[in-house]
Order: C-alpha cells, then structure tokens, then sequence
C-alpha cells in the first residue's frame, strides 16, 4: 500500500510472485531503487529441515531479484525471523552471506549509538523474551542516503513486532 501521489515514481514488480516477497521499483532522479518486503519463514526446531529450505529458497528467490537486476539498488525491508548479527543462528548466516555478494549493510550499522545487546524489534508477552528479528538492509552506495534509523516503540502498536523506520 502506497499513496497515490508517489504512483509516478513508484510501481509494483508484480512479475516477480512469491507468497512472501513483494517488491516496489521507485525511480528517483539519481537512482532506480527496488524495496523488497520480506516476511522469511520462522524457525521451527520440530521440523527444521523444512523451514531451512523454504528459508534458502526465500533468500534465493531475493538474489535472483538482484542479480537480475543488478544496475539497481535495493532496500530490503524484512522480518528475518533471526537476529542477522547473532554469531550462531543458521538463518542469520545466509543472510549474512547474501548482504556480503549483494554489497548491503544492515541500517542499525549506520546508527553510531545503536546498541545490539538491548534493542529489540518483538517482545513476547507470554515468554518475556525480547530479540531484534526485523530489520532493513541496504545497498552499501545508499548509506550516505539515510540521515535516520529508528525503532517505534509506541504503546498503541497492536502487533508483537516494531516497526523499523528509517529516512532517506
């Protein structure tokens, strides 16, 4: 969903179909920038070769989006269902190694203050656990673009997660 007053410089890639990315083409003067939105598959320890292939080919079909179109830049913009700066998570390491052949950084880089450790996208009421899943990647020739990044946490969000915003 997009207002229609940006309709002339952005469109739907409808031709790309995946049950969970979705991808926008904005044509801005300097740039054509693809936004992926991603919603990865989560992990699941009953049935993880699975959801590690689905996971893979979630990624692949990412890659192929950017290889094929590799004179644009890209902002993905995704639950990881992983903290991607975690050292020990089997998701986080292909999308490590994705940002690393695509040339992205993740934006909470960007940040000088941001702290790992602390910041948190979800909060699960039930558990009480806290992690960092959600996030924004990208190109690495975009981060002189972003003069902000920022994690809402305002009290009437209705979802467990938190939106991720970041100002180009």
């Amino acid at each position: 969903v997009y207002n229609k007053m940006y309709s002339k410089c952005l469109r739907p890639l409808v031709n790309y179909r995946h049950e969970r990315v979705s991808v926008l083409e904005l044509r801005s003067d300097s740039y054509i920038i693809l936004l992926i939105n991603v919603y990865f598959p989560f992990y699941n320890t009953r049935d993880l070769n699975n959801h590690l292939n689905m996971y893979r080919e979630t990624v692949g079909f990412i890659e192929n989006i950017m290889h094929t179109n590799s004179h644009c830049k890209f902002i993905v913009l995704a639950d990881f269902n992983c903290n991607i700066h975690g050292q020990s998570h089997s998701f986080s390491d292909m999308i490590k190694l994705m940002m690393q052949k695509h040339d992205l950084t993740s934006c909470y880089s960007l940040h000088p203050d941001f702290d790992y450790q602390s910041a948190f996208t979800r909060c699960d009421m039930k558990t009480g656990s806290y992690t960092l899943i959600d996030g924004i990647l990208i190109s690495n020739s975009l981060a002189s673009c972003v003069s902000n990044i920022r994690i809402s946490h305002f009290g009437n969000n209705l979802s467990d997660h938190m939106p991720v915003e970041i100002d180009l």
